[in-house]
């Protein structure tokens, strides 16, 4: 019996299996493809985005799974790509809208990183805001979520996750303390919601892992930092209208530089015109305590002006220009072109 043949038995085992025991299961896909050229490099550069594998099951009426896979460039080769566990989650509905959630999962402590995933695709801009490459947001909690959705007539909702912290990885954490995120939030109006988030965290010098480094600091600071932070959030997509605006404040506390204060903004904003075509603004900005020792900031803001056209809900492109401005206060242009699909 050759290879192929084992491998098909195999795989249709598994389907069988897996149909068998789950009510709907759905598998889908998401990938980009951009082209950039900014100022200071003076060259085009084409390069490919995220491949990323998303699969949600409904295995029983009370218990369902989600998984998220993402295949991206490899910096440490030409031609190889990293393959990393997004999201692993298992939820359990106890109760109406209630849920549990265990694993790995976006933390929720901004709009963004709980609203989009690695489909680029939903995206309404070309990347993520700064918030995300300064490093000032735990992307990723492996932990434990109490959740509640679409409460009253309001539709109320609320999130509490407790999980591994700053210095973990997604087998361990180096401390006792662990992290706690809490979001919550309302639709007052349809195509309406607002919210409010916080996060705690204790990060111990002696913790050999360390979220988000290519963010932070080279060097692994050699003392403790508690980290507060608070956020809030407003969102308004409705009709031809589309808007979108956060603000943070994450602050580090330690014993070296005392109490730092670190803010983050962004407001997006945009128009359908003939269903197809959304002309965009958006202004992001991150600024970073002169005393902290924890992030590094390399960009300081950056105002875009864009369009977005849809094919379809699954098949968007994107045109977009950038002023960059660095923690230098120098300024380049940039413009990005980008084409995402769903599959």
């Amino acid at each position: 019996m050759n290879f192929n043949r084992i491998f098909f038995i195999l795989f249709f085992v598994l389907t069988t299996v897996v149909h068998s025991f789950s009510q709907v299961t759905q598998i889908k896909g998401f990938a980009n493809v951009d082209m950039r050229y900014t100022e200071d490099e003076d060259n085009l550069m084409y390069f490919l985005g995220e491949q990323d594998l998303f699969i949600t099951s409904r295995v029983t009426d009370k218990i369902s799974f989600l998984g998220e896979s993402v295949f991206k460039y490899s910096p440490n080769s030409p031609t190889s790509f990293n393959v990393s566990m997004e999201r692993l989650i298992i939820g359990y509905n106890y109760k109406g809208n209630h849920s549990l959630l265990i694993g790995k999962h976006h933390t929720p402590f901004s709009y963004w990183n709980d609203r989009y995933h690695h489909g680029r695709v939903f995206f309404p801009t070309v990347d993520r805001p700064l918030l995300f490459r300064q490093g000032l947001i735990e992307i990723h909690t492996t932990g434990l979520i109490l959740q509640g959705l679409n409460l009253g007539k309001k539709k109320y909702g609320y999130q509490i996750l407790v999980g591994n912290g700053i210095g973990s990885n997604d087998f361990s954490d180096d401390n006792t303390f662990k992290s706690v995120t809490a979001e919550v939030h309302a639709k007052p109006k349809r195509g309406m919601k607002l919210g409010l988030t916080g996060y705690m965290d204790k990060f111990s010098s002696d913790a050999k892992d360390h979220h988000s480094t290519d963010a932070h600091n080279d060097s692994i600071p050699v003392f403790d930092i508690f980290q507060l932070s608070g956020g809030a959030y407003f969102t308004y997509f409705r009709n031809k209208y589309e808007f979108l605006a956060e603000a943070h404040l994450v602050t580090n506390d330690n014993d070296s530089v005392g109490m730092t204060s670190n803010q983050s903004f962004y407001a997006y904003a945009g128009y359908r015109i003939k269903d197809k075509i959304v002309p965009y603004l958006k202004y992001d900005m991150v600024t970073i305590d002169k005393k902290e020792l924890f992030f590094k900031q390399s960009i300081k803001k950056i105002a875009s002006i864009g369009v977005r056209y849809e094919f379809s809900y699954l098949a968007v492109a994107k045109l977009e220009y950038n002023l960059i401005t660095d923690a230098k206060d120098k300024s380049k242009n940039g413009v990005y072109f980008q084409m995402a699909l769903g599959f």
